[in-house]
This record gives structure tokens, C-alpha cells and sequence, in this order.
């Protein structure tokens, strides 16, 4: 159960990220823009939030990437649909300060949890480490439009592919060592008694 749902995350975000590719080419209303926007800070909440869940450290960096992550969809979203806002970010200096310190948090957790993924061994966490890592430095070069989303499908790509190969994997082997721990204590004290 736990695979399927993982892989329908990951489904669920590769098709966010398809629909959300044709705001480059079509002329959408306000409401479209929201739906689709909001389709991607739940696909990549729910993906990352799945990810962490299955994994058998826990660290407190990984709520703020989730923050930080939250931050910067939304900061796209309102960018897209609202004039206003856009005109406030390039008007002031303040405004884009913050904003440009939430992007730059950003890359940093996202390297940070690279770091935490790359603990775990597994090529496949590696590679989706890396490829956050690109597209938190697309969002604070702000080019994060056109490339990320083709980024993030290959992600959870990677993922499903992790979820095939690995998930559960990792679980049963220390079940088995235990086990043949197990057995090996049984039979030294049948042996001493």
C-alpha cells in the first residue's frame, strides 16, 4: 500500500508539472493560474512530505525546507496572477530583499538536504538531492518558469524507480539481520545450557 501511494504522488506531481508547462504558451484566467499553482505546492509538498516519511532519520531542517518550499510557490503563484504584487517586487527594496532571503534559504536547505539524502547510501536519493538542488538555484536566479518543471518530472521519475527497487527493501534486510541475530542468540544459549 505504502508503494502505491508513493508512486501516486509521484504521478500526481509529474502530471502538476505538465499542466503547469503549458502556462508559458496559452493565456489562462485568474482562476486556472491559482488551480494550477496550488496543484503544484500540493504535488510537491505531498512528494517531499512521503519521501521524509519514508526515510528512517528524522531532522528538524527538513520543516523548514518544507517551509521554504511552501514560500516559494506561493511567490510564484502570486507573481503569475496578481499585478499588483509584481509591481511591489521590483518597485521597493525591502519587498525583494525578503523575497530574494526566502530564495536563498531555499538553495541552502535544499543543499542541506541533499547532504541528509546522501546519508541514506542510495544513488537514487542522491540524484534526487541533486536535481532540487538545480532547481533551487533556477528559483533564485529566478528562471525556475521554463526548466524546473522538467526537473521535478524527472525527480519523480527517479523516485518511482526508488520506490520499485528500494522502498521496503532497506526494512526487510534489518527484519532478516535480526532474525539471524536472533537465531544465533537462541542457539549460543542452547549451547551453554
Amino acid at each position: 500500500m505504502k508503494k502505491l501511494t508513493g508512486i501516486l504522488i509521484a504521478i500526481f506531481l509529474i502530471i502538476a508539472n505538465l499542466a503547469y508547462l503549458k502556462i508559458n504558451t496559452h493565456d489562462f484566467t485568474v482562476k486556472r493560474l491559482i488551480f494550477l499553482n496550488m496543484g503544484i505546492l500540493i504535488s510537491d509538498l505531498a512528494f517531499w512530505i512521503f519521501l521524509y516519511l519514508n526515510l528512517k532519520k528524522r531532522n528538524f531542517v527538513i520543516f523548514l525546507f518544507l517551509i521554504f518550499l511552501v514560500l516559494i510557490d506561493l511567490d510564484r503563484m502570486n507573481v503569475q496572477v496578481f499585478l499588483e504584487y509584481n509591481d511591489m517586487v521590483t518597485g521597493g527594496i525591502i519587498f525583494p530583499t525578503v523575497i530574494g532571503a526566502v530564495r536563498l534559504a531555499y538553495l541552502f536547505v535544499s543543499v542541506y538536504f541533499f547532504f541528509f539524502l546522501s546519508d541514506f547510501k542510495n544513488f537514487l536519493l542522491r540524484i534526487a538531492g541533486i536535481l532540487n538542488i538545480i532547481v533551487a538555484v533556477l528559483v533564485f536566479i529566478e528562471f525556475d518558469n521554463s526548466f524546473a518543471p522538467y526537473l521535478k518530472i524527472i525527480t519523480a521519475g527517479v523516485y518511482i524507480l526508488y520506490i520499485f527497487f528500494f522502498l521496503g527493501k532497506i526494512k526487510e534486510e534489518k527484519t532478516e539481520k535480526k532474525e539471524e541475530k536472533n537465531e544465533n542468540n537462541t542457539e549460543k544459549n542452547n549451547l551453554t545450557t
